[in-house]
């Protein structure tokens, strides 16, 4: 949140807990950024600051990853040298209110590399 200012960051504090409350939970990331997205559209709280994310678990023991992406850069998915990008996901949370989002399960290889991206990438200086 950096350059955005004190309501940016309070903005922030306020959806971090949200977020990791539906996490334990154990929902799926495209149910949980749903969810989200509801809730953020309802809370005047949000309304000058939309939220950019993604949700993502991996599966270590059925070698799945499983993502859904809220407005942030694609993700990259690289396999056998080549590079298929994660498009899964759906708008910037808060953006609309009836937004929907989906996800993708992917079964890793050996060698698979996932890359994502955050906003804060590009405030560091």
């Amino acid at each position: 949140m950096k350059g955005k200012g004190i309501p940016a960051s309070l903005v922030k504090s306020h959806f971090h807990p949200l977020c990791h409350t539906h996490i334990k939970k154990g929902q799926s990331p495209s149910t949980i950024l749903n969810t989200l997205n509801t809730l953020v559209c309802q809370d005047r709280y949000f309304q000058r600051y939309p939220i950019a994310t993604t949700i993502a678990t991996l599966n270590v023991s059925e070698k799945t990853f499983t993502y859904s992406n809220a407005g942030l850069e694609y993700g990259l998915l690289i396999r056998n040298g080549k590079i298929q990008t994660l498009r899964a996901g759906g708008l910037i949370i808060g953006g609309l209110d009836d937004s929907e989002y989906d996800e993708e399960t992917i079964d890793l290889l050996p060698g698979d590399s996932i890359l994502l991206f955050t906003d804060g990438i590009y405030d560091q200086e």
